[in-house]
């Protein structure tokens, strides 16, 4: 999309319908005329600016969905069984409840929910190991 200014203040903007206070030109007279003309008629192109490059996603703020967090530990060898048996030793009656409702329900997870957190401590998962898989199901290298 390129972008004119005039001395007069005026400016076009391809893609943009102008309308003119004195209606001396049609709504789209500049598409005609082409960037040689406008030049002749005072205007000068401004340059866009570069778009800023996109911060680079932290995968670990990306929820993985059911499957893939199912997969990801399956993937370091702990199996939907071994989860169950680790949320049943929960001592707190109400995290326990909340920890297994969240694994039979939830349709997704991110790395910072509380039954992530439970599992890394119960089952031994360094965070080094829980941080490089969950980086791989989320899709992000």
């Amino acid at each position: 999309m390129r972008h004119y200014r005039h001395s007069s203040g005026l400016e076009i903007i391809e893609g943009v319908k102008f309308f003119f206070k004195n209606n001396q030109y049609p709504a789209n007279w500049w598409k005609s005329t082409g960037p040689e003309n406008l030049k002749k008629m005072g205007f000068e192109l401004i340059p866009t600016p570069p778009r800023p490059k996109p911060e680079p996603l932290d995968p670990l703020t990306i929820p993985l969905d059911r499957r893939k967090l199912r997969r990801g530990l399956l993937a370091l060898n702990v199996t939907g069984d071994q989860v169950v048996a680790a949320i049943k030793e929960e001592p707190d009656a109400v995290k326990r409840e909340l920890a297994m409702i969240d694994w039979e329900d939830a349709a997704s997870f991110h790395y910072d929910h509380p039954l992530v957190a439970l599992l890394m401590a119960r089952l031994g998962l360094s965070e080094a190991d829980a941080s490089a898989k969950w980086a791989e199901m989320a899709g992000v290298e």
